[in-house]
């Protein structure tokens, strides 16, 4: 009897992940097809466990006639086509194959729905429809050498979707890191551009790889060349195109032309999540607080309204969450933050940004066994990345005792878990154990510490100044750049003279983080030596992020206030209000418009204080000022309309 289904697969070097792939699909697929474009590891002994048909195929720069040699070869009357880091869930996959034996007038092809993991632990979930089962009918063949598409010679497809999903791991980082994919696919893109057969498609294409590696402008032209030549709205990449545009623009902080591109997208896609929640990432971006707020709400209110998402999975549930999270705990209304945050790590419980917001927020009201309680709810004690992760948002957030306590799971003693044991002794000013524990270790192996900052150099340089101790630096010194070292002598007293300042504001931070109070007056005490501009301003902005309010205040009055950045007037009409002090703060509300500095929170500021005052000729001029800024700010639109 003819097999019903074949899997066809192209490979090479994927030892790390073909096991994977072929053991979610093992007994479901009748026959395993592997033609392999040239491997130099152990991917075809792998595969041999799996099927004899393994095939050698000499790589033509061309996927989609590599995908056709393998199709020659199946003689199912279906075939799957999977990659080696994509993977099913056996049970959705045999529903799926009794579902197709059911059909009783199949189509020639079918799309199912494609989950791609991305970020560390793949926290981020986008998804995108793929044709991956087709007929094996000699008709229909792959064509274009990249992001090759399923054709047939006279006519066009019939296509439906089944309920498949499969699961892709080759964008988390490490893996999109080790592959480097774009220097093997940029010039395959390009050649399909010169062809000239699907340009709004290839456009689309270039777009992609151009934003893989961060050229966001060249990124931006290439998916606006894309939506200007496509043939239709419903080609399923033309949204995708849109969204990548607003990501483009948002990323090149050109916020007002993205909100018009979602604004006209909105008309379009109407039930989609994902334009709603990129609007609220944009208005969080710029400080717009309770506009984010009612966005969120009202997409949790109205789900029903937005059953639709297009690319980010965390859009339907999780984001609202956590941006809501995010405002709460700006506004310090910590029960609510905490309500939101837990509320989406219930739907993304490997979410890194948001469970180290959580984290934030709970060491400012529980106790740390508390915090462990939710740490184990969440069994993260289990997930060792997230474990490791955890402890160094502990390290930063000067909590010793919990770090000791989490490093208490970790059972072995690698390189990584010996850094962090000497940034916790450090932290808890075991100094001995500390320096005991350093001598101890490899200079290679210090080395890869320092560079994964586990215990990197501003740690190094503290632990020297405690125990005025230079030899410490002296292992390092290999490792370091001219600047940092010229840094290092700076701090150690050895030279004077212009030092970067990220480095000196780090090293303070540092002392901040381990609570090594004398030890930043002693640096802070040097600040003029740096030869470093306003830098009694960025030493204000530091104080004022970890509550020293006072302080940062007293360097911020150092400075003239024509010197005073955004952030600053921020940080001294939030600490004035918070005194009663509106006249003055009201007094540096109109000095910060009258120099052209826009933030949202300044507007509101001002708006707030004169409504206070009554005088209600300045608050609508003032709110008319703002809606030009920002026009579309309901927040700003309600109370000019409803006062």
């Amino acid at each position: 009897m003819k097999p019903f289904i074949s899997l066809c697969m192209i490979v090479k070097n994927e030892e790390k992940v073909l096991g994977r792939c072929l053991e979610s699909v093992a007994g479901l697929v009748d026959e395993i097809i592997i033609v392999d474009t040239g491997s130099s590891d152990k991917t075809k002994e792998i595969a041999s466990e799996y099927t004899q048909d393994v095939y050698d195929y000499e790589w033509t720069n061309s996927f989609a006639d590599a995908r056709n040699y393998a199709g020659s070869k199946a003689n199912g009357r279906w075939i799957l086509v999977l990659d080696a880091d994509e993977f099913v869930d056996q049970e959705n996959f045999r529903e799926t194959i009794n579902k197709l034996k059911r059909i009783p007038n199949p189509v020639e092809g079918y799309s199912v729905k494609i989950y791609n993991f991305l970020g560390v632990y793949g926290e981020q979930v986008v998804q995108h429809n793929n044709l991956r089962i087709y007929k094996n009918d000699k008709s229909i063949y792959y064509f274009r050498s990249i992001h090759e598409q399923l054709g047939k010679e006279s006519e066009s497809l019939e296509l439906d979707t089944l309920d498949l999903v499969i699961y892709h791991s080759g964008y988390l980082n490490k893996t999109v890191e080790e592959k480097n994919k774009h220097e093997r696919n940029s010039p395959l893109v390009n050649k399909e551009l010169e062809n000239g057969a699907s340009r709004a498609f290839d456009y689309f294409n270039l777009g992609n790889e151009y934003f893989s590696v961060n050229e966001i402008e060249a990124a931006l032209g290439a998916y606006k060349s894309a939506y200007t030549n496509k043939e239709s709205f419903d080609l399923s990449w033309v949204s995708i195109a849109l969204i990548q545009i607003v990501n483009c623009l948002t990323r090149l902080e050109r916020y007002n032309e993205a909100l018009n591109v979602i604004h006209d997208a909105e008309q379009i896609w109407s039930t989609t999540v994902d334009f709603k929640c990129l609007k609220a990432n944009i208005y969080f971006i710029q400080n717009r607080f309770d506009d984010v707020e009612e966005e969120m709400l009202d997409l949790l209110k109205n789900g029903h309204k937005y059953n639709h998402c297009i690319l980010n999975v965390n859009f339907k549930d999780h984001q609202p969450h956590f941006l809501l999270g995010n405002i709460y705990a700006l506004s310090k209304n910590y029960e609510k933050s905490v309500f939101h945050y837990v509320k989406a790590l219930n739907i993304n419980k490997i979410h890194i940004e948001t469970i180290t917001n959580l984290m934030h927020v709970l060491i400012k009201k529980s106790s740390d066994e508390e915090i462990l309680s939710f740490i184990r709810r969440f069994r993260w004690t289990e997930n060792r990345g997230i474990l490791v992760h955890l402890i160094r948002v502990f390290l930063s957030l000067g909590n010793a005792p919990l770090s000791f306590r989490l490093l208490g799971f970790l059972v072995d003693s690698d390189i990584e878990i010996k850094g962090l044991l000497m940034k916790s002794y450090l932290l808890s000013e075991s100094l001995i154990q500390c320096y005991e524990l350093l001598g101890k270790i490899e200079l290679q192996d210090l080395g890869v510490i320092i560079k994964s900052g586990y215990f990197d150099i501003y740690d190094m340089l503290i632990l020297d100044l405690l125990l005025e101790d230079k030899s410490l630096l002296e292992k390092i010194e290999n490792f370091l750049t001219l600047e940092y070292g010229n840094f290092i002598e700076f701090i150690q007293g050895s030279i004077s003279g212009k030092i970067k300042e990220s480095y000196y504001i780090n090293i303070l931070e540092r002392c901040i983080q381990l609570n090594q109070f004398e030890l930043f007056e002693r640096i802070v005490s040097k600040r003029y030596q740096t030869k470093i501009s306003l830098i009694d301003l960025s030493i204000g902005h530091l104080l004022y992020k970890y509550e020293f309010k006072e302080l940062s205040i007293d360097f911020y009055s150092r400075i003239d206030i024509n010197d005073l950045d955004s952030q600053g007037y921020i940080n001294i009409i939030t600490y004035l209000l918070g005194n009663n002090q509106d006249d003055e703060a009201l007094e540096f509300v109109l000095s910060a418009l009258g120099r052209e500095i826009t933030d949202f929170r300044i507007f509101k500021f001002g708006i707030e204080s004169l409504r206070r005052k009554n005088i209600e000729s300045d608050e609508e001029n003032l709110l008319k000022i703002a809606l030009d800024y920002y026009p579309d700010s309901n927040w700003l639109k309600d109370i000019l309309v409803f006062g």
